[in-house]
Formats: structure tokens, sequence, C-alpha cells
């Protein structure tokens, strides 16, 4: 005697492994897609991401931004020459090892003159026990500044 299985319609005795093996390969899509979907909305950590440091309001010391909106960057020795005053700054991609950003250059104007930039800040490095992006590049209509950042905060 014949089991229920083998008699009757070939493709009715496969509906069962078909199903399975379906539901096997939906399964393996959705475990590789989970982390790719699970990153697109998990916020940036601040605590751990690297920081871009920027003078404070006074001008007097350097402080860690995250995604500032903000940054003044003070050239060699403190000197405004070979220094950023950036604005209305908006970044892509934070706290990957290239970010990118757009906003206005100021030039430690009071009148600010806004002159649109495009800013990089790269080359992440582990500094006074922080995450700290150490290039910053700008560029505008009138050239390109490259700033290797204050590694540590502190005094300007």
């Amino acid at each position: 005697m014949e089991g229920p299985h083998l008699t009757g319609d070939p493709s009715r005795a496969l509906a069962p492994s078909r199903i399975l093996t379906s539901i096997a390969l939906g399964l393996a899509i959705l475990v590789w897609l989970g982390p790719l979907s699970s990153e697109a909305i998990t916020p940036v950590d601040r605590k751990t991401s690297a920081a871009l440091p920027c003078v404070n309001k006074t001008g007097t010391a350097y402080k860690a931004r995250t995604a500032p909106k903000r940054c003044a960057h003070f050239g060699e020795g403190g000197a405004f020459a070979g220094g950023v005053d950036l604005h209305s700054l908006v970044w892509q991609d934070w706290g990957e090892p290239k970010v990118h950003g757009a906003g206005m250059e100021c030039a430690f104007d009071a009148d600010c003159q806004p002159i649109p930039v495009s800013v990089l800040a790269y080359r992440v490095r582990v500094r006074c026990g922080r995450p700290v992006y150490t290039r910053l590049r700008a560029r505008t209509s009138l050239g390109t500044e490259l700033i290797k950042t204050r590694a540590c905060l502190g005094a300007a």
C-alpha cells in the first residue's frame, strides 16, 4: 500500500517542501537585512563618535563638538590667518572616517560677509581619551585651507 504522499498529483507532494524552502529563504534575507535597517535608525553616540575641536565663543578654549552647526579653529600659533570661522554647517554621515559638510565661512569678520564653503573633516585619531578629527579642509571660491586641528582640547 502506498502512502498518501506518493499518490495523486506530484506537485502537491512537493508543496510542503517548497513552502519550507520559501520560509527559510525569507528568514535568511531578513537576517541579512536586519543589521542594515537597524544601523539606518541608530543615532550617533555622541560620547564615542569622533569630535571636532572648535574654539568656544570667547576664543579662549577648544571644546569637543559633535556635528557642530558652528565651528571656528585658529590657524597656526592662534592666528586668524590659516584658520576658519564656519557657520550654518550641515554634515553628512557624522561619525564616519571622513565627514563632508557645507555651510558659510565668515573669515573671523564681525560683520560676516558669508562665503559658501564645503568642508571635510578626516583623519580620526584617539587623543586625550577620545576620538578626534585631526584634519579639517575648508574650500571656498577664494581657496582652500587645510588645518591640523588641536588633538587635545583646552586653551586656545
